[in-house]
């Protein structure tokens, strides 16, 4: 039986770091209340200096991310159009509107993307878009091309690496799982839980494989195997003891040696 953990890092995050030489009038309050997880403090915050600063691009995205990580995907998306209306070339509306169309329908969604591409020109960050959006609907295929193409631009683009490692994942290809994931381990993740998310789906790719060299009768090489899987849950709650994937995973690896 495989485990493979799908924790999926295309989470809708703060789309809008510093794009424009000038920031708005109180965005970087704004900002420090989303990061916090106020989002409703972050929306009043920016209400207060809206009606002189419509077309700004950070106020909108910010405003759209705020409305989106509480679920209201009406005013999200409404954000989206407005600024890619006032600012056709922003990538962050672009993506603001993508990842608020991946909630409903991500076929939609990478259709956006890709249509973003064509309008705007080559980016990555788009095709990361797409390619996550691909990955929710099940269209691996398309999701890997859109991250090759990202992977031979940049080798060490985490985000790329990553979610490649989670197709591999899912298409049950550990092998290649635990090389594309030691690659994004290796491309520094940015944070404490990409990190974490890392280590645990690399631990279930290599868990994976000592389970089927156990089922091959290949018991030393399958002992091996669990150890390294064990390490790295255990390095994943050295960053997060409370992980409950990486419990659950450490306590199978303990059970099957």
């Amino acid at each position: 039986m495989h485990r493979n953990l799908f924790l999926l890092l295309f989470v809708p995050a703060v789309l809008v770091s510093a794009l424009i030489a000038q920031s708005a009038p109180r965005y970087d309050e704004a900002l420090n209340n989303y990061r916090a997880g106020k989002y409703e403090d972050a929306l009043a915050v920016i209400r207060s200096v809206f009606d002189s600063n419509r077309n700004s691009t950070e106020l909108r995205t910010l405003a759209g991310a705020s409305y989106l990580a509480q679920g209201q995907t009406d005013p999200a998306l409404a954000h989206a159009r407005y600024c890619i209306n006032a600012n056709p070339q922003s990538i962050s509306c672009r993506i603001l509107k993508v990842r608020v169309l991946r909630r409903s329908d991500p076929v939609e969604a990478a259709h956006s993307a890709e249509g973003a591409i064509r309008e705007t020109g080559e980016n990555a960050a788009l095709r990361l878009e797409a390619a996550a959006a691909y990955f929710v609907a099940g269209r691996l295929d398309l999701a890997r091309r859109h991250l090759e193409k990202v992977i031979a631009a940049n080798q060490k683009n985490f985000a790329a690496l990553y979610l490649d490692g989670l197709i591999f994942l899912k298409q049950m290809r550990y092998e290649e799982a635990e090389f594309r994931l030691r690659n994004a381990l290796n491309a520094a993740p940015p944070t404490r839980a990409d990190a974490v998310r890392t280590l645990v789906n690399l631990g279930a790719a290599v868990e994976n494989q000592a389970m089927a060299l156990r089922s091959a009768a290949k018991s030393a090489e399958a002992a091996g195997r669990f150890r390294e899987a064990g390490d790295l849950y255990r390095r994943a709650l050295e960053l997060n003891e409370q992980h409950a994937a990486a419990r659950a995973g450490l306590e199978r690896v303990r059970q099957a040696q």
